[in-house]
């Protein structure tokens, strides 16, 4: 079961420390909820945030068409102009990208890097950031005024809000009459106003002033985030934790690959000895077997010698060696089948090689040559085409 902390971050926090916080469970309900300092907060899964008073705007901006690249370069100057303050010092979260405009929230960059700091230094990095402005229901052709004691939050649209920090009384927040007189100016008012406080004598002397009615709405809770919110904190604010998220998917499959890699290495390496071991005992057998046969002969290669000396031993009874010309040319007719009518111009026997010349149309060597190796016998090419040397292979 995950548990969420979700705590409510005034623009001045942490002076004063504490501050409304809820725990949220897995099935989005409330299971606690309290006012108090970070040392009285509960111990949870993950620690959230809503930021609440003017620390974020919901802009609409221009922004020129650009590619991909220069997309995040373009959005700054468009903020720059904007807003008349250095791109740099702001973090922007796209909500809406339109053809010619985005729509962004806006906070500033030291705020949110001071809020992830402070929250690391208290052992509850953070796992995600959200503006109060997407906390506010949204009805279509309708404004949200949602009243609190740290301000005024409006909701101006979908994608548009702002956040008044103003004393709460009879006269109605300076922003929202600006908003409301431009509005009624460029004939976009909307049909309805609908207002969440818990003291509706207060913003009901606003619609008189304003000429328009304020509907009550059924409910505003500041905790309540929507699957539509955005997370404030990616590019630069990305969590550390959420960073290595796809390392730690990765891990078990890299483990079970490291294992397969660690068992194919070892029995490799396994097969690698037996095979040494093999070979170093036929060696020794070989030793063994020239040392009975010729024992007043030094041991320089017991194969060859051997094999010198059976040849040796087959002249002596009137056999042919296996090296002999006649013992070549036999096998060279097997292995060329067919193909050996006619095939050869050109004969010499030297020092246990056959040199031949192969006729122009028999002579390709490539073909002939894997032939030749299973019979046991090495080719070799010389200079000129079709002419090669071939030995018994040792």
């Amino acid at each position: 079961m995950t548990s969420t902390l979700r705590v409510l971050l005034g623009e001045r926090w942490p002076e004063p420390a504490d501050t409304h916080w809820v725990v949220i469970d897995d099935t989005g309900q409330v299971s606690n909820s309290g006012h108090g300092e970070p040392r009285n907060w509960p111990i949870t899964d993950r620690t959230e945030v809503i930021l609440h008073g003017p620390q974020t705007s919901w802009l609409n901006v221009k922004v020129p068409k650009a590619g991909e690249r220069e997309q995040a370069l373009a959005l700054g100057f468009a903020l720059e102009e904007q807003m008349v303050r250095e791109a740099d010092s702001q973090h922007a979260t796209p909500t809406l990208r339109e053809s010619e405009s985005w729509h962004v929230i806006v906070v500033s960059r030291d705020r949110l890097k001071r809020l992830t700091t402070q929250f690391e230094v208290i052992s509850r990095p953070l796992d995600a950031a959200y503006s109060i402005l997407q906390t506010l229901p949204y009805e279509p052709d309708a404004w949200s005024v949602g009243v609190d004691e740290q301000g005024v939050v409006v909701r101006a649209g979908e994608h548009a809000g702002w956040v008044e920090d103003c004393p709460i009384d009879a006269e109605v927040p300076c922003l929202l009459a600006l908003a409301i007189t431009d509005a009624r100016e460029a004939a976009s008012l909307p049909s309805r106003i609908l207002t969440y406080t818990q003291d509706n004598t207060v913003v009901s002397t606003w619609g008189q002033t304003i000429g328009m009615t304020l509907e009550p709405g059924e409910r505003w809770a500041w905790y309540e985030i929507g699957t539509e919110a955005n997370d404030l904190l990616h590019g630069e604010f990305l969590p550390r934790h959420r960073r290595k998220v796809w390392q730690r998917a990765l891990r078990p499959a890299v483990i079970t690959l490291a294992f397969i890699l660690a068992i194919h290495l070892l029995l490799g390496t396994g097969y690698a000895l037996w095979r040494r071991a093999e070979l170093t005992q036929i060696g020794s057998s070989m030793e063994k077997l020239m040392r009975t046969v010729l024992p007043n002969e030094p041991i320089a290669d017991p194969v060859a010698q051997i094999k010198r000396e059976l040849n040796t031993q087959r002249s002596t009874h009137g056999r042919l060696a296996d090296n002999a010309a006649l013992t070549l040319i036999a096998d060279f007719a097997a292995a060329m089948g067919p193909e050996a009518e006619n095939a050869i111009q050109g004969l010499r026997y030297q020092d246990g090689g056959l040199d031949i010349t192969l006729a122009p149309e028999r002579g390709d060597i490539a073909a002939i040559k894997p032939r030749l190796e299973a019979r046991g016998l090495s080719v070799t090419p010389r200079d000129g085409p079709g002419h090669i040397v071939i030995r018994r292979a040792l």
